[in-house]
């Protein structure tokens, strides 16, 4: 059902919202002239989705560990209806 909102961590987030924002990250492996590049932008954008947020640590991770984990939440963001 469109418009139906979710509730994650006491903030309403809508599948479309989520979707949006996935696909704007996803659009990183395309923009970002190298890994850190492209992490950097699917991070940027992941974080504008209400009730996302990183581990304190994330910034010390490889970068293809955060590809990794960047690309498997776009991919569920991606899922939603």
């Amino acid at each position: 059902m469109a418009g139906k909102k979710k509730r994650t961590d006491n903030i309403s987030l809508t599948g479309d919202q989520l979707k949006t924002v996935s696909l704007v990250a996803a659009m990183g492996a395309i923009f970002g002239k190298d890994i850190n590049e492209q992490n950097s932008w699917k991070k940027r954008f992941l974080k504008l989705a209400p009730g996302i947020s990183f581990p304190d640590d994330f910034d010390t991770l490889p970068e293809a560990e955060k590809q990794r984990r960047l690309d498997a939440a776009i991919k569920v963001g991606l899922e939603k209806r």
